[in-house]
């Protein structure tokens, strides 16, 4: 799962070279307060809309997640993966 948060992350690092508006500042705020729970995470869907996809670092981390301190809305869906 690593080698996909990698592959996310440098996703949105060339897709915001290309766009240099693609990633608001409040955004940057959530991210950054993810970030040491992530391998890795991107934005996806179309400008003023869309969704965050992460790889968290732990299995089954809804409530890691929850208690990151970010004080918006967020709905989170959880898959696990069988390997």
């Amino acid at each position: 799962m690593c080698e996909v948060g990698k592959c996310l992350d440098t996703y949105w690092a060339q897709k915001k070279q290309l766009a240099t508006d693609a990633e608001p500042p409040h955004v940057t705020v959530i991210m950054e307060k993810l970030r040491p729970h992530v391998f890795g995470m991107s934005l996806c869907g179309a400008g003023g809309g869309g969704f965050m996809v992460l790889i968290t670092k732990e299995a089954n981390a809804k409530q890691s997640m929850l208690k990151v301190g970010i004080s918006i809305f967020f709905l989170f869906y959880f898959f696990s993966f069988i390997t």
